[in-house]
């Protein structure tokens, strides 16, 4: 028998506070590759080694809802653990910047102001 809306809305929020706190827990756990910052998790971020390994289908950024399942989030985090380091905003910026990462992702033809 199929739950209920109201018990799978409930399920569904609770897996979602499990995922996030996993998620939490994981940046804590590993720190700034770079620095070793690890006071708050909402300052570290997943960088990937090499953007050309980003799947954007596994999603944590957009669609939170895509990792409520348990398959779904452990493909998530298996992705993470593969290709990704943990670093603060600020490591990741500057190793971002200075890798030129964003720049496979720019169109080829700039508008100059």
């Amino acid at each position: 028998m199929p739950y209920s809306p109201e018990k799978r809305r409930a399920w569904e929020a609770d897996n979602l506070r499990r995922a996030a706190l996993t998620v939490e827990q994981y940046k804590l756990t590993q720190g700034c590759y770079d620095c070793g910052y690890r006071a708050h998790p909402a300052a570290l971020h997943f960088d990937h080694r090499d953007p050309d390994t980003k799947r954007h289908d596994l999603g944590w950024r957009d669609d939170r809802t895509k990792l409520i399942t348990h398959t779904r989030f452990a493909a998530y985090m298996h992705h993470v653990r593969t290709y990704c380091n943990v670093r603060c905003a600020n490591c990741h910026a500057v190793r971002t910047s200075e890798a030129g990462h964003y720049t496979h992702r720019r169109p080829a033809t700039l508008t100059t102001f």
